[in-house]
């Protein structure tokens, strides 16, 4: 493909890992947001792995994200908790969550780990699978913040893309796994195509007047996505009420 280049996963790690370390986070939060990252890659999901990286980049330049955060639970009981991650890169206390609940899953049957106080953390499906390779069932979303999705009938941009993800183990075959925002596609898919110079097709966001843009730099540049399903003939109102669901939940 035009404009791509393929580099070696332990390139990008080794890159990465320079690079946080630059930024002053401590080993034990730069291994867990590397081993994300580039799995994330490895597994095709282009938009959330190392091309997050301009993005984290630019948030910490503008205090949001803490390079050193002091991640902690602040709420447990048998089958819950409450971490909070004091502004840290979503990655760390999203593994340290997930990696709480599949242990209080085991002990109660169930359980629900909330993270407050994140940043962006990556794939959701990175979670999931977590618990599936564990043995058990997982679910992990987020809000995302911006908005990025215009409501059904609507023009503006009032709620994030809030991906949601579920994995489940099997006995015979590899888990199930689904990994899917709430919007059309994710605004990870603008970024790709606003860097390879190329349109999208009609459908997947909205200009300013509610009609389909095709260009891939204006879309990300506008954050118009619309709902899963597209519009409200090929089920909108479907997305839009999952994205509310997890905007509620998260």
């Amino acid at each position: 493909m035009a404009g791509v280049r393929r580099i070696p996963a332990e390139t990008i790690r080794r890159q990465l890992e320079a690079v946080f370390r630059k930024w002053g986070m401590v080993e034990e939060h730069i291994q867990t947001t590397v081993d994300v990252m580039v799995a994330t890659d490895l597994s095709s999901v282009d938009s959330h792995g190392l091309g997050m990286l301009p993005s984290y980049a630019d948030r910490r330049a503008r205090g949001i994200v803490n390079d050193r955060p002091d991640i902690r639970i602040v709420r447990e009981k048998p089958a819950v908790a409450l971490i909070d991650a004091d502004r840290s890169l979503g990655h760390p206390p999203a593994v340290k969550a997930m990696k709480l609940a599949i242990e209080k899953a085991r002990k109660t049957g169930v359980a629900v780990v909330g993270v407050r106080n994140s940043n962006h953390f990556g794939a959701a499906g990175y979670y999931s699978r977590m618990a599936a390779e564990m043995g058990v069932i997982g679910m992990a979303m987020t809000n995302a913040p911006g908005p990025a999705m215009v409501p059904t009938f609507g023009r503006d941009a009032v709620l994030g893309t809030n991906p949601l993800a579920f994995a489940a183990p099997a006995e015979k075959n590899p888990p199930f796994a689904l990994d899917m925002a709430t919007t059309t596609v994710a605004v990870g898919k603008l970024n790709i195509a606003r860097r390879l110079g190329k349109a999208i097709p009609a459908g997947w966001a909205l200009n300013e007047d509610g009609q389909p843009e095709t260009d891939g730099a204006a879309a990300f540049a506008t954050r118009r996505l619309t709902p899963l399903g597209g519009d409200r003939e090929r089920g909108s109102h479907k997305g839009y009420g999952l994205a509310t669901m997890v905007e509620i939940l998260c």
